[in-house]
């Protein structure tokens, strides 16, 4: 039975071998199917005030706080705001690198993805105000 079979060679001394699996990669590898391939900080990226490098950066601040929280799951929003207020903190340095101002679409965009996040890995009973509470006040 050779189903699934490639073979090398030609003729008689062709020997089959099994090709790998392709498997589907997901955007950012994260084991939440939900975020695996969601695009963070939507509207900054459709907005042209923001440079696309701040807008990538920030989503890799969301998507490094992901696998923090999968690598140590918190058990209660308490545990949730030592990750999220860290990512806060996290931004406060990308504006200042970048010297971007603050304002509500950019302070918007990271409350709700961290409400999603929070959200995603099943802790909703999240103060909107505190998953952010370290953000320089924009």
């Amino acid at each position: 039975h050779t189903a699934g079979l490639v073979t090398r060679g030609f003729g008689y001394n062709a020997k089959p071998f099994h090709q790998p699996k392709e498997t589907a990669m997901s955007r950012h590898n994260l084991q939440n199917p939900e975020l695996a391939d969601y695009t963070f900080l939507q509207d900054i990226y459709n907005d042209n005030s923001f440079p696309f490098e701040f807008a990538q950066r920030g989503e890799a601040i969301l998507v490094d706080t992901c696998r923090q929280i999968e690598a140590d799951p918190p058990s209660d929003a308490e545990a949730l705001y030592l990750f999220t207020q860290a990512a806060a903190e996290r931004f406060n340095q990308l504006r200042e690198e970048f010297d971007i101002e603050g304002g509500n679409t950019l302070r918007d965009a990271i409350d709700n993805d961290l409400a999603y996040i929070a959200q995603c890995y099943g802790i909703y009973d999240t103060d909107t105000d505190r998953l952010a509470a370290t953000q320089d006040d924009w």
